[in-house]
């Protein structure tokens, strides 16, 4: 799609997944629940989150959050100092390389 888009070579399609929850606790549960379930799509090149400076609210939610995720570690794209303020989730998908 080329540098204008931002999408990354061999990404086909970016879902933005928003969660809302009645509390933290409850967005913290379904965010990571989305990623396990998500985690091995065939094709998937990453799982990222945007915090759109802040302007998402001040909870932080980090997206390496249990072994599962450590395995398969380069697709959580935050850094690990990094909290990630938003519940936004990307999930780039691309080709399967078959």
């Amino acid at each position: 799609m080329g540098d204008a888009s931002g999408v990354p070579d061999g990404v086909n399609s970016i879902m933005e997944i928003i969660i809302n929850g009645r509390d933290l606790e409850a967005v913290k549960e379904a965010t990571h629940a989305a990623i396990d379930n998500c985690i091995d799509t065939p094709g998937l090149v990453k799982i990222s989150a945007g915090n759109y400076r802040g302007r998402l609210g001040k909870s932080f939610i980090y997206l390496r959050h249990r072994p599962k995720l450590s395995r398969r570690d380069s697709l959580a794209t935050a850094h690990p100092q990094r909290r990630v303020r938003t519940v936004v989730i990307h999930v780039d998908v691309g080709l399967s390389r078959v």
